[in-house]
């Protein structure tokens, strides 16, 4: 089962680090321990803009409570390697669609920043 785990584990990592090559500036770190995974963004806001087109595509990751720039991806331990590509597949497609939007969310978020701290002023 462990040899399992640890081969998946290499496949994820060397499929994400292609990813972070395509994606430059916008996933810039891989933190690994096993299938335990958490991808590191640029900018705070990319890991909300992240969870929510992994979820349209499919995938449930979350992010970190603590730093927003890191998204939780937690894959189970007991996936067919075959699944791997789909898994990554569906990765590259919300990673895609997060940068379409950045430039949207961006000006959403700063919006509702300004208006936030003119009600408290």
């Amino acid at each position: 089962f462990l040899a399992h785990v640890n081969k998946l584990a290499g496949m994820f990592k060397e499929k994400v680090e292609e990813l972070m090559g395509k994606h430059k500036n916008f996933l810039i770190n891989l933190r690994q321990l096993g299938l335990m995974m958490g991808l590191e963004f640029k900018e705070e806001m990319d890991g909300l803009l992240i969870t929510k087109t992994s979820f349209d595509k499919g995938l449930l990751m979350v992010y970190a409570n603590n730093d927003k720039r890191i998204v939780q991806f937690l894959p189970p331990l007991n996936i067919k390697e075959e699944v791997v590509d789909e898994i990554i597949d569906r990765l590259d497609k919300s990673l895609a669609a997060a940068r379409r939007l950045k430039p949207a969310f961006k000006l959403i978020y700063r919006t509702k920043s300004m208006f936030e701290k003119r009600k408290k002023g």
